[in-house]
């Protein structure tokens, strides 16, 4: 059953580790939210300002095991994300272009009444050296305006 959330918020957050080094970045924006939960599938979209920045991002998750994740802005790429399968992708900078390999090793997604929620555990690597392990756990929850 096809359903649009209404006035949904989205929460992101996302942990990279490097070399020793552990990032981590947390928001929260207004967003739009469709789900399909017969299909195991929705399509979230959002605005992300860093830096004065803004990036537009599309998250899909397209079935129970494959989440595309789209960033449009100064940084663009194409993530592919399926549970033990590895996807190159191009991540296209203001410097130039370089390949990403993108080795998701965990994905789950649930969808609840007013929520959808998608954690992925995964590994980057370029040239199939690997260089960070990371985290990113997106929540969209509904605000219905009730109190």
């Amino acid at each position: 059953m096809l359903r649009q959330y209404k006035n949904p918020v989205v929460s992101v957050f996302s942990r990279q580790a490097c070399n020793g080094q552990v990032e981590e970045f947390e928001f929260s924006a207004p967003c739009r939210c469709c789900v399909d939960s017969a299909l195991g599938a929705a399509d979230i979209s959002y605005d992300e300002v860093t830096d004065g920045c803004r990036t537009a991002c599309t998250i899909k998750v397209l079935g129970p095991g494959s989440v595309c994740v789209l960033r449009n802005g100064v940084q663009s790429v194409k993530l592919i994300f399926e549970k033990n399968a590895r996807h190159v992708c191009t991540y296209f900078t203001e410097a130039g272009s370089f390949d990403l390999g993108v080795l998701a090793h965990d994905l789950a997604c649930d969808f609840g009444d007013g929520r959808c929620r998608i954690a992925i555990r995964y590994a980057l690597d370029s040239g199939g050296a690997a260089f960070s392990e990371n985290e990113i756990v997106v929540d969209v929850k509904e605000d219905d305006g009730d109190v």
